[in-house]
Formats: C-alpha cells, structure tokens, sequence
C-alpha cells in the first residue's frame, strides 16, 4: 500500500484528524524493512486504531530486502 493510502486511512481512523506519519527503516535479524514509524501528538485511541492499520498493512505487504 502506497505510503499516501495509509496516511488517509490512518487520518480517517484517528476522526479525520491529520495524522503525521513518516516512513523509517530499520533492519531485523540481518532482513531490511520498510516500516512507518508514528509521530506524537495522537490519543491512545487514535494511536491504536492507527496502529491497527499500520500493523495489518505490514503484515500483508512487508517488503523485505
């Protein structure tokens, strides 16, 4: 999924509130992924639900290197 895609399904969880999401790497065990990391500045229930997203969208497109 696009990085632009995430953002608006994490803004439209989070109440349509901006959420200010910005890609990071990092490596695991020697494999690279591409994950999004999550700026501050949302609620833990925003959080969650955004993280819900997040983490459904790694699981099913993970790139690894």
């Amino acid at each position: 999924m696009a990085e632009s895609s995430i953002k608006k399904k994490a803004s439209k969880s989070a109440g349509n509130s901006p959420v200010n999401v910005v890609w990071d790497e990092t490596t695991v065990k020697d494999k690279h992924y591409k994950v999004l990391g999550i700026l501050k500045g949302l609620t833990v229930t925003q959080a969650k639900l955004v993280l819900d997203i997040v983490i459904e969208d790694f699981v099913s497109n993970a790139i690894i290197s």
